[in-house]
């Protein structure tokens, strides 16, 4: 083959060279130097070159038919030419019997030993020697390009002429007295092959179907064998990373080594774990991966020859150990009035309950691989103030509260909680009874599952309808929802086109009467479902994960009379980038009246770091990026606010949880963690004991 992209070849008795292309189309050269061509092959300039039998000489012709021609007394008869690994060309001088070398430049070497006798064919090996036939003495040579010669012998091997080198490796040879094919391996191991079809072969060429093809003098036929070895190298290996492992796929090997492959064998980079691949698609999974360690892997086929050569690497991949998030459209799975779902009566104290959340049906099913679900759990008709705790059923009530609420309130709370035994939470109560209503928003599943990463940002706010921030500008009127933007390019507060979900802080404030605010995702029907419960006048918020709609927005509305809407994003899902969930049996992390974590209270204006990622007692390593906390203020001197934020910034323009004097009131909080490990917690006015429960931390693995 030319550099061309055509093929080339000698007229030995037209003392000319030819050219074919693929369509089949041929020219001719001649030139008086050309005198018995011969051999023909591919220099690393470009050109082509040749042998000379009749003048000894080497002759060189361009693409564009412009011939050379080189002699040299050490050049006699020469026959088999071939490009060497060093650049040059390497050729038989038959009658000479030794090898010799021509630079691209026309510098001649000759390199003669005993066992060279009478060579003809010659080939370069995949080992990057030169192997050449010796027709009289029936052995192959082999000669380094520093001249050092080795000689071979082997029963069959009789007036070699052709030689060439294999798909397999191996090199292959024309025994034309010995009517057989031979094989020979870069470590001199000598097969032969006979059959009906070969009649005195000549010429031998490997072919891109992997066989070896050959010329037949005697009966004028071309035949073919396929070469009998270790597959070839698989090809397009690609990994996908999942929790602890990765699944690996590959196209396969080019060529079989002319028996069939019985397996493949998938090794990963670094730790040389493997899996295995006997049957079916070719994928394999590789278990027992460390997560957030970075991985290639290597694919080898095996067949009855042995194992091939190994593929090139695959892409890189991190494995994780974290859960993904799924967000659905908000569904009522409890209200314990006795008209959806769930238990149908209060929730007594000292009476925990368990609620199914897997395995439901409908559009919003949370399936059985679920590790935790977001709800937003909904107090309403307490016979006493009290709280309530959501955990994982089967586990003991832990020390910690998720929703707090006066005699007759009606309040709400975002509640992220690990699922038990057969994907249930159970929900205790402390003092007297209370109706509960619980509404899924989402769920994070076993870390196998596509599910969405978490990125978290410094609290921005994208809504306030008091003023023209989110473009409202007026109150929140019932009947009339509204729709908020909350992906680029529409607002420019950090959450991408790609993402799923957004978390956002919502406050409602100045309500003209008692009611209650519903967020879903745009384009689809309202949900008979509640984020956020409000008397008139009061200061409330809740989080909210909020599914955004198709066209990257979200609605709103409010159940009755009027109320202002203000929204703090703190952070968004999205399935292309970010850290993955774990979620954890509710920790605390926080009680400045103890104190755990830092004493108190806090006074007005006051902000506090609080160690969490790597901290004692968190159960929250290091490497965690964000935190999902329950965090309580209680015994507040004023009415104020309380924001959560990641340490290290200015504190933002957001609220977390909202309160008046001597109220108890708890908020779910998902906040981005700093670099350092810190979060931080700023009060307003007066003072505040603060109380946080951790339920799980996101990780970028």
């Amino acid at each position: 083959m030319g550099s061309d992209g055509a093929l080339w070849f000698t007229n030995y008795f037209g003392n000319s060279i030819g050219r074919i292309t693929t369509a089949g189309a041929v020219s001719n050269f001649t030139d008086p130097s050309i005198s018995r061509p011969v051999g023909i092959a591919s220099g690393s300039d470009g050109s082509l070159w040749f042998t000379n039998a009749n003048n000894s000489s080497i002759g060189r012709i361009t693409t564009a038919g412009v011939v050379s021609n080189f002699t040299d007394p050490s050049i006699n008869i020469p026959i088999g030419i071939a490009s060497g690994s060093d650049g040059a060309l390497w050729f038989t001088n038959y009658y000479g019997s030794s090898v010799g070398r021509i630079t691209t430049a026309g510098a001649v070497s000759t390199f003669t030993d005993p066992s060279i006798s009478f060579p003809r064919g010659i080939a370069s090996g995949a080992d990057g020697a030169l192997w050449f036939t010796n027709s009289v003495t029936n052995s192959i040579g082999r000669i380094t390009t520093a001249g050092v010669v080795s000689n071979f012998t082997g029963l069959g091997i009789v007036n070699p002429e052709g030689i060439t080198s294999g798909s397999d490796g191996a090199l292959w040879f024309t025994n034309s007295g010995g009517r057989s094919i031979g094989r020979i391996s870069t470590s001199g191991v000598v097969a032969t092959f006979t059959g009906p079809g070969i009649h005195q072969p000549y010429g031998i060429a490997s072919g891109p179907d992997g066989a070896l093809w050959f010329t037949n003098i005697a009966n004028n036929a071309i035949g073919r064998v396929v070469a009998l070895g270790p597959p070839a190298a698989p090809e397009s290996v690609a990994a996908v990373a999942g929790k602890g492992q990765a699944t690996v796929s590959w196209s396969p090997s080019p060529t079989d080594g002319g028996s069939a492959i019985t397996g493949y064998t998938v090794t990963a980079a670094p730790g040389g774990a493997t899996c295995t691949w006997t049957t079916g698609p070719l994928t394999c999974t590789v278990a027992g991966l460390t997560p957030g360690t970075p991985y290639t892997f290597t694919v080898t086929a095996t067949n009855g020859n042995g194992d091939g050569a190994t593929s090139a690497a695959s892409n890189v991949v991190t494995p994780w150990d974290g859960a993904g998030y799924h967000p659905v459209t908000p569904s009522r799975i409890l209200d314990s009035r006795g008209v959806n779902g769930g238990w149908h009566a209060p929730l007594a104290a000292g009476v925990p309950r368990t609620l199914q959340v897997t395995g439901l049906g409908g559009a919003s099913n949370v399936p059985a691989t679920a590790t935790a679900v977001v709800l937003n759990v909904t107090a309403t008709n307490g016979s006493a103030g009290s709280f309530v705790t959501a955990y994982p059923a089967g586990s003991t009530t832990p020390n910690a509260s998720n929703l707090n609420f006066g005699v007759n309130q009606t309040i709400a709370n975002l509640v992220t909680v690990k699922l038990g035994p057969g994907g249930q939470v159970a929900f205790a109560n402390a003092v007297g009874a209370t109706d509960l209503i619980a509404d899924v928003v989402g769920y994070y599943d076993d870390g196998t599952g596509p599910g969405d990463f978490y990125t978290g940002i410094t609290p921005t706010r994208l809504l306030d309808s008091r003023g023209p921030t989110g473009g409202w500008n007026s109150p929140l009127i019932a009947g009339t929802p509204r729709v908020l933007p909350v992906r680029q390019p529409d607002n420019p507060n950090g959450v991408p086109a790609t993402a799923t979900a957004v978390i956002a802080n919502v406050t409602v404030t100045g309500a003209t009467t008692g009611s209650f605010l519903s967020a879903w995702p745009s384009g689809l029907p309202q949900p008979n479902v509640s984020n956020l419960n409000f008397a008139a006048g009061q200061t409330i918020p809740n989080l909210a994960i909020i599914k955004i709609g198709t066209n990257g927005v979200i609605s709103f509305a409010n159940a009755v009379g009027g109320v202002d809407v203000i929204v703090d994003v703190v952070g968004y899902f999205d399935p292309t980038t970010g850290s993955r969930f774990h979620p954890i049996d509710p920790t605390r992390i926080l009680d400045d009246r103890v104190p755990t974590g830092l004493p108190g209270p806090w006074g007005p204006n006051q902000t506090r770091a609080l160690p969490v990622a790597g901290a004692t007692g968190t159960n929250v390593p290091a490497a965690a990026t964000g935190l999902v906390t329950n965090v309580t203020a209680t015994g507040g001197t004023a009415n104020s606010f309380v924001t959560v934020f990641p340490d290290g910034v200015p504190v933002p323009n957001s609220s977390n949880v909202n309160f008046g004097v001597g109220e108890t009131i708890p908020n779910l909080v998902t906040t981005k963690i700093a670099a350092n490990g810190n979060i931080a917690l700023h009060n307003q006015l007066g003072n505040v004991d603060l109380v946080a429960d951790a339920v799980g931390y996101y990780a970028p693995t």
